[in-house]
């Protein structure tokens, strides 16, 4: 069983990795599952975190979980319309 990650080392992670959504670019949310709570950084996300920022690149996705750890699933979105 994973344990869950610390809030601190989420907040960082996310202000190293992420960027404000930029209409009219493919956006890289990222969904973290875990018993006790679910982020869910998208345009409908849930209210665990309630952000609107994005991945830049699927590189800095990449680097968000190699800092964070596994246990992570990568969803793309195009102007936040849908799963492309």
């Amino acid at each position: 069983m994973m344990n869950p990650i610390d809030d601190n080392k989420m907040q960082t992670a996310l202000s190293k990795y992420t960027a404000p959504y930029q209409k009219g670019k493919f956006n890289f949310t990222i969904v973290y599952d875990h018993l006790r709570y679910r982020l869910d950084i998208t345009p409908c996300g849930s209210i665990q975190y309630p952000m609107t920022n994005y991945f830049r690149s699927i590189k800095d996705a990449e680097l968000f979980i190699d800092e964070l750890g596994e246990g992570f699933i990568i969803d793309f979105w195009f102007d936040g319309g849908g799963s492309q």
